[in-house]
């Protein structure tokens, strides 16, 4: 088995073991870090993280390709909310789910049912790279 298959086989044990949410919570810290794609100023948290940079790149990749199948969908004509931009708020703003709701211009319960539908698709994106 090649390095490159090992390292996906790793990472998605390591997606079972600790659930898209723990995952997407260390990406969050990740990236607050200063480590991360979208982080240039002072970490606003305690930025404790164990999520290697590898990781923290194979979850932002999967989340791009999120926004990227998102605004295929919008130019198509659907009405979609910005999954992308929950998982953004959520996980690396920590903002709680009315202050999501509110970013989002949508209720409590709208912003819930993104964030989850993002969690799922982001946790099918990572699981289905085993695969490629």
């Amino acid at each position: 088995m090649g390095l490159a298959v090992r390292k996906i086989v790793s990472n998605v044990d390591l997606l079972l073991e600790h659930g898209i949410d723990g995952l997407l919570e260390q990406w969050g810290r990740w990236g607050c870090s200063g480590v991360g794609t979208g982080s240039l100023s002072t970490p606003i948290y305690d930025n404790t993280h164990w999520v290697s940079d590898d990781i923290a790149l194979w979850i932002d990749r999967a989340i791009a390709q999120l926004g990227e199948c998102d605004s295929r969908k919008k130019a198509a004509g659907y009405k979609l909310v910005d999954r992308k931009r929950a998982l953004f708020l959520y996980y690396r703003e920590r903002y709680n789910i009315p202050m999501v709701a509110n970013a989002l211009k949508v209720g409590e319960t709208k912003a819930s049912v993104v964030l989850r539908s993002a969690e799922a698709w982001v946790e099918g994106s990572l699981t289905m790279s085993r695969f490629k």
